[in-house]
């Protein structure tokens, strides 16, 4: 009999990871990924868990989505294409991302990094609400229901 090799990437109880999020108005979706800045980073190992919460919320009929990155000390290359990724999932089904970026490197990152010129960055979580909520109401506004008859 063969030995198991061990799981690869975090056990699924596993806190390293952190990704939590919190409906903050009838449309509007905060997630927050990291929250202790000198351990935790936008990773593989956190893109997982990121992609399980979207497709959760997506499942919930939530599809405006505040990434709160305040609490991470780096986004590598994999955080960067979820990102991507997720922000085109979600303009796929009619909603919209915007990160909150506030430290100076990662915010750096972003505008190195072409693949991201796309995202829209807010520098704190309530403007990002806020922009979400009126663009939200933009297009609630644009969608014509038939007459009924």
């Amino acid at each position: 009999m063969t030995a198991q090799p061990p799981p690869q990437g975090p056990a699924p109880d596993d806190d390293a990871a952190p990704v939590s999020y919190e409906h903050l108005s009838e449309r509007v979706t905060v997630v927050r990924i990291g929250a202790d800045p000198t351990d935790d980073g936008f990773d593989v190992y956190t893109a997982r868990p990121v992609r399980a919460v979207v497709a959760d919320l997506l499942g919930q009929g939530r599809n405006l989505l505040v990434f709160d990155l305040t609490g991470l000390a780096i986004v590598d290359s994999t955080g960067l294409v979820t990102l991507v990724r997720v922000s085109r999932l979600l303009r796929a089904h009619g909603g919209e991302l915007v990160v909150v970026v506030t430290d100076k490197r990662t915010l750096s990152i972003f505008r190195i990094d072409g693949r991201t010129r796309g995202l829209t960055l807010c520098a704190g979580v309530e403007r990002a609400v806020e922009l979400l909520e009126r663009r939200g109401a933009e297009r609630s506004a644009r969608i014509v229901t038939p007459p009924a008859g």
